[in-house]
């Protein structure tokens, strides 16, 4: 499955612009093993009723299918390219998101005349 996922990945392009044949490799089998991560996680949440993850997943799955009768593969990788993309939005925070909020406690201790290690910890 996972090879021939990277192999719909080379036929639709998605590495073109690397020309060592050992890097493309490289970068199929990257992308594929965190396209099937994202995957397990996406469904995880389908399966604990998390959010709006399972009309989502119940409106990808007709698309799949759709895709499937009328032979458009490329739709379908689009379909698994929106799941990495719900991922994404719903469920990591940026790093630089998290630097803000971080930031932002510092520099509210900062500003405190006196600080103790609860105060450091936010446990105060």
């Amino acid at each position: 499955m996972i090879e021939s996922f990277k192999n719909k990945l080379n036929l639709k392009g998605y590495f073109t612009g690397v020309e060592d044949e050992r890097e493309r490799h490289k970068k199929a089998v990257e992308i594929t093993y965190a396209y099937l991560i994202q995957f397990i996680l996406y469904k995880t949440l389908v399966d604990n009723g998390f959010a709006d993850f399972q009309a989502d997943w119940e409106s990808r799955v007709k698309e799949v299918r759709n895709a499937l009768r009328s032979e458009s593969y490329g739709e379908i990788l689009g379909r698994i390219k929106g799941i990495s993309k719900k991922i994404s939005e719903n469920i990591y925070k940026r790093f630089s998101d998290e630097q803000e909020i971080i930031n932002k406690h510092l520099e509210e201790l900062l500003a405190k005349p006196t600080n103790t290690i609860n105060d450091v910890f936010g446990l105060a």
